[in-house]
């Protein structure tokens, strides 16, 4: 059984438990709920370790957790390119907080994902997705990282069904992005570095958490 079965299965044995506490509607209204929200400094610069429903920094309103560090020479553009031959779409937006050094700023990501719309007729019932943030240009930059650019990452399931709407499991979704820019043909190190978010798996409406606070960095030339 190779990793993706695998997967599926333990994904369909969470599902079926959390089937009694899953909200219909859209994830994305009013956020979900951390106690590990806290900021990274490196450097001059800073981030929070979370990214946001609204432009507004608050424990009760965050999306995910920042699982993924891109290095080097990296600009959000790039990222997306890199990434394009499997996540092709576009999806909802969300914001991430960042200070590049003389002050903060809030950016707004889509992302794109492996499928739009899962869950409808003919349509795959899952998607993995990202969203990248960075400043006005498109790229943060320290010292140690080079030009950067950060990210998080899940999945949308069942998403434009009727029922059964789940989104998160972040930890094997950062994986998946990791596996893919390594196999276009560029170095990855997974779970690079603690930022403190770790999530156990546990379920908040249709929000299910799962994340080992440990962020991958890829190198992007």
């Amino acid at each position: 059984m190779n990793r993706t079965s695998r997967w599926l299965l333990a994904l369909a044995a969470v599902v079926a438990v959390t089937t009694g506490v899953v909200k219909t509607a859209d994830h994305t209204a009013n956020g979900a709920s951390t106690s590990r929200l806290s900021k990274v400094t490196v450097h001059e610069d800073r981030f929070w370790n979370y990214d946001f429903t609204t432009n507004r920094v608050h424990a009760n309103r965050v999306d995910w957790p920042i699982g993924l560090v891109f290095f080097g020479n990296a600009t959000i553009n790039k990222v997306k390119n890199i990434l394009g031959n499997e996540y092709d779409r576009s999806g909802s937006a969300m914001w991430g907080r960042i200070n590049d050094g003389p002050r903060w700023r809030w950016d707004t990501d889509r992302g794109r994902k492996t499928t739009a719309c899962p869950g409808l007729p003919l349509r795959p019932a899952l998607a993995r997705h990202y969203r990248v943030y960075a400043d006005g240009d498109d790229r943060l930059y320290n010292p140690s990282w080079g030009f950067y650019v950060i990210g998080s990452t899940h999945y949308d399931i069942r998403e434009c069904a009727v029922s059964g709407k789940q989104f998160g499991w972040s930890e094997n979704s950062e994986d998946w992005v990791v596996w893919r820019w390594s196999v276009n043909g560029y170095w990855a190190q997974n779970d690079w570095t603690g930022i403190g978010n770790q999530e156990p798996l546990r379920v908040e409406g249709n929000h299910v958490w799962s994340n080992n606070g440990r962020a991958s960095r890829l190198h992007t030339p």
